[in-house]
C-alpha cells in the first residue's frame, strides 16, 4: 500500500496525465500511519498494561529525523545554487526550519494567503506540510491512548472499547469539520490537521475492529481489497486541482484505502500472496518515506532553475534520480539507525539528544543558505525583481475581507491634497498606484488605492476557480460602492478600473506555473448567504467574457449614478517567465512575447471592456499597449528599466514612467463627466505617443 501511495504522489508531482488527483497518495499514507501508530500503542498497552510514551517518541526520532534532516541540508546546500534572489533562498531556509520542526503545514497554509508570495510549487519542501501533520497526529494520539488506557485501568473498563468510541468520534468530528472548512476555509482544510485527523483516525478504528475481520473468508478479502485498489486508482484519475478537496471527495480513497487494510488483516496465513505483496512493491514500500523525502526537492529545484517550465520526461528521471537517492538513504542512513546500529542510540536520552543535535544541524544549514545566497548575476535585475510598488502588500490583502486599510498608509499623490481618485481593482491595478500618483501630483489631488488580489471590480459578478467562488470579493467590491457614495460627497472625481482581465475568462496562463483558470460568475443578493457554487465548472470562455461585459456595465452604471467619471485600463501584456530570473539567464527576446500572442490572448477581454463602456460619456478606455509593446514584440525591458517584477506585474519605476504618458486622460478623468476631452465608446483608446 504504501507503494501505490508514493507512487501516485510521485507520479502526480511529476505531472503524468493519467494521475491528476495523484495525490490523494497522502490521504493512502495517513490512514496507514493512523493504523500502524495505532496498532503499535495499542499492542503495547495490551502486553504492558501502559504505553511506553518514551520508547514510541524515541523510535520515532530514529525513523523520521535523519532521512529528513539529510535531505533539508542537501536542499539548503543547492539553493543558492539554482535560485534567482536572496528571497526565494531565504523563504525556502524558512520552510526548512518549519520542516525540522514539524510545523511546515502551518508555514505554507500562512503562505498560500499571499499572492506575491514566490509560487509555492516551486518551494522545495512543499511536501513536508503531510509530515508535518503525521508528526502533530504523533504527538496528540500517544497522549490521548495513554490517557484511556489509564483510564480503563482505574475504573476497570475495556482499553479496546474506549479507543473505539474515541476514534469514532474523532472520525465523525473531524470529517464534519473538514467538510464544512473545505467549503469555507478551503486552504486551512487542506493544510491543517483538525480536518485530516479523520483520515489518521480510520487507521485506528481498523485496528480495535481487526477480530472482526478474520470471518470473512478469502473470497470476500479479495473482493474487498480489489475494490480497494480500484476506489484509490480510480480517485487518482478522476480527480484534480479542481476537486474540492478533502471534504467529501477524500472519503472514496480513505475508505477504499480501509477496505484493502481491511483484507489483508481478514487474510488467513495460506491465502494466495496477492499483487501488493510481492517483492517489487514491499521494495519499493520499504523506500516510500526516503523517496517522498527526496523526489519533490529534486523536482521543484529542477522547475525552480528552468524558470518553472515542466518536461515530462526530464520530471521522470528526476523521479528516478530521487529512487537511487532514496534506496542509498534506506541503507546507509534509515536503517542503520532504526535498527540501532550505533550503541549509544540504544539509551533514550542519548537518542533525543542525537535528535536535537540533527535539528540543530538541518537549522544551522538553514541559515548558512541565506547568507550564502547569491542574489543575482546582476544587480539590475535583483534590483528589479524587489521593485514591488510600495502599497502592493499593505493595500492589496487576500483573504478573508475585514475592511479596508487606513487611508494615511494607502493612498500616493500630491502631499496634503485631497482624494481625488480610487484607484479599484485587482494586482494589476495595485502596480498602477505609483503611475496614478505620479500623474496626480502636478493635479494638485492625491489615489486611494482600493485593490484585493484576484478580485476584479466588477457588481454582481465574482470569480470562480477550482470549482468554488470568491464570496470574499462580492462583499469587497460593495464595501467599495459604500464607500464611494461618501467619498463623493467629499469630493472624488473618478474612479480608475484595472484588473488582470484575461484572468478571469477561462484562458490557460502563459506562464506555466499557473495550472488552473479562473472565470467569472453572475452572482446576487439573494443566493449570497448561501454561499453557492454558482453554474456549471468549468465556465465556459464566451460565458465569462459575457459576464464581464455585463457586470463592467452594472459598475460603470453605478458610478454614473454618482457622478463619477471612470477610466478603464485595457489588458497589459502576460510573459510566459519572471522576468527578473529570465533575464539573468537567456536574453531579452527569449523573455519576452510576441505581439500577436498578446493581442490574441487580450482580444476577448478587450472586446468585453469596450462593449461595456460603450455609449457612456463619462467612461474612457485606456491602452497603454503601444508603450509596452512595438508591432511584432512585446518589451521586458525598455529604456534601461526592467519593466516587469514577475511574470506580469510592473515594476514601480515602470509604473512611474508610464505617468507621462497617463496625464492626458487622468487630466480627463478629474474634470469630471461634464467636459469630456477624450472619445468614449466601444472604439474608445488613448494613443499617446511615446515619451523616452
Amino acid at each position: 500500500m504504501r507503494a501505490v501511495a508514493v507512487g501516485l504522489v510521485v507520479a502526480y508531482h511529476a505531472g503524468v496525465p493519467a494521475f491528476p488527483g495523484g495525490f490523494v497518495g497522502v490521504d493512502v499514507f495517513f490512514v496507514i500511519s493512523g493504523f500502524l501508530i495505532s496498532r503499535l500503542l495499542l499492542d503495547d498497552a495490551r502486553r504492558h498494561g501502559r504505553i511506553d510514551l518514551g520508547d514510541f517518541y524515541a523510535r520515532r526520532v530514529r525513523r523520521i529525523l535523519p532521512a529528513l534532516v539529510v535531505v533539508v541540508m542537501f536542499t539548503m546546500a543547492v539553493m543558492p545554487l539554482v535560485s534567482f534572489t536572496s528571497e526565494q533562498t531565504a523563504l525556502a531556509s524558512a520552510s526548512g526550519v518549519a520542516a525540522l520542526f514539524f510545523y511546515s503545514n502551518f508555514f505554507f497554509w500562512n503562505q498560500a494567503d499571499s499572492y506575491f508570495a514566490p509560487q509555492l510549487e516551486l518551494l522545495p519542501l512543499l511536501h513536508t506540510w503531510s509530515l508535518a501533520i503525521e508528526e502533530q497526529f504523533y504527538m496528540v494520539w500517544p497522549l490521548v491512548l495513554t490517557a484511556l488506557v489509564a483510564g480503563a485501568r482505574r475504573f476497570k473498563g475495556s482499553v479496546v472499547a474506549a479507543a473505539t468510541t474515541f476514534f469514532a468520534v474523532v472520525l465523525v468530528a473531524s470529517f464534519a469539520f473538514s467538510v464544512w472548512s473545505t467549503a469555507n476555509q478551503p486552504l486551512a482544510a487542506f493544510y491543517l490537521m483538525p480536518s485530516r485527523a479523520w483520515e489518521l483516525a480510520t487507521g485506528g478504528l481498523l485496528v480495535v475492529c481487526a477480530g472482526r475481520f478474520q470471518s470473512l473468508g478469502q473470497p470476500v478479502c479479495m473482493v474487498m481489497r480489489l475494490a480497494g485498489v480500484a476506489g484509490i486508482i480510480a480517485s487518482a484519475m478522476l480527480f484534480s486541482a479542481t476537486t474540492a478537496f478533502p471534504g467529501v471527495a477524500a472519503a472514496l480513497p480513505v475508505l477504499s484505502t480501509a477496505l484493502v487494510i481491511a483484507s489483508f488483516e481478514g487474510a488467513a496465513p495460506g491465502d494466495p500472496r496477492p499483487l501488493l505483496a510481492a517483492r517489487p512493491m514491499v521494495f519499493v514500500g520499504l523506500l516510500s518515506y526516503s523517496w517522498y523525502l527526496w523526489h519533490w526537492p529534486l523536482l521543484a529545484m529542477r522547475r525552480l532553475y528552468f524558470l518553472g517550465e515542466r518536461s515530462l520526461p526530464m520530471d521522470l528521471l528526476v523521479c528516478a534520480i530521487a529512487f537511487g537517492l532514496a534506496y542509498l538513504s534506506y541503507r546507509y542512513i534509515e536503517t542503520p539507525v532504526r535498527t540501532i546500529r550505533f550503541a549509544f542510540l540504544t539509551q533514550r536520552r542519548w537518542t533525543f539528544a542525537f535528535g536535537a543535535g540533527l535539528c540543530f544541524a538541518g537549522f544551522v544549514a538553514a541559515q548558512a543558505a541565506v547568507i550564502a545566497a547569491n542574489p543575482d548575476a546582476s544587480g539590475r535585475l535583483a534590483a528589479a525583481a524587489a521593485d514591488k510598488p510600495p502599497l502592493q502588500v499593505t493595500c492589496n490583502p487576500a483573504g478573508r475581507f475585514q475592511g479596508f486599510p487606513p487611508d494615511a498608509v494607502c493612498t500616493d499623490g500630491a502631499p496634503g491634497a485631497p482624494i481625488g481618485v480610487i484607484l479599484w481593482g485587482d494586482s494589476h491595478a495595485s502596480h498602477l498606484m505609483p503611475m496614478v500618483g505620479e500623474a496626480l501630483r502636478p493635479l494638485q489631488l492625491k489615489a486611494l488605492q482600493r485593490t484585493r488580489s484576484g478580485c476584479p471590480p466588477l457588481l454582481n459578478a465574482t470569480t470562480a476557480a477550482q470549482g468554488r467562488v470568491d464570496l470574499e470579493c462580492v462583499k469587497f467590491n460593495k464595501a467599495i460602492m459604500t464607500e464611494l457614495v461618501e467619498r463623493r460627497a467629499a469630493g472624488l472625481r473618478g474612479v480608475i478600473l484595472n484588473a488582470r482581465w484575461t484572468l478571469y475568462l477561462n484562458v490557460p496562463a502563459p506562464n506555466p506555473k499557473e495550472t488552473f483558470a479562473r472565470a467569472l460568475t453572475r452572482i446576487d443578493e439573494a443566493t449570497m448567504d448561501q454561499k453557492p457554487n454558482l453554474g456549471v465548472w468549468p465556465h465556459d470562455r464566451a460565458g465569462s467574457a459575457q459576464t464581464l461585459e455585463r457586470s463592467l456595465r452594472d459598475t460603470l452604471e453605478g458610478l454614473k449614478q454618482l457622478g463619477l467619471s471612470a477610466m478603464i485600463v485595457a489588458p497589459t501584456p502576460e510573459m510566459s517567465y519572471p522576468v527578473p530570473e529570465c533575464l539573468a539567464r537567456r536574453h531579452e527576446q527569449a523573455c519576452g512575447a510576441t505581439r500577436p500572442a498578446v493581442d490574441e490572448r487580450r482580444a476577448a477581454a478587450l472586446s468585453a471592456i469596450r462593449a461595456a463602456a460603450g455609449g457612456l460619456d463619462h467612461v474612457t478606455v485606456w491602452d497603454p499597449i503601444d508603450r509596452l509593446c512595438d508591432r511584432e514584440d512585446c518589451f521586458v525591458a525598455r529604456d534601461g528599466i526592467v519593466i516587469y517584477t514577475d511574470e506580469d506585474h510592473f515594476t514601480a519605476t515602470w509604473s512611474r514612467r508610464l505617468a507621462i504618458a497617463a496625464a492626458p486622460v487622468m487630466e480627463w478623468l478629474v474634470r469630471g463627466p461634464a467636459a469630456p476631452t477624450q472619445p468614449t465608446g466601444p472604439s474608445a483608446r488613448l494613443s499617446v505617443r511615446e515619451t523616452r
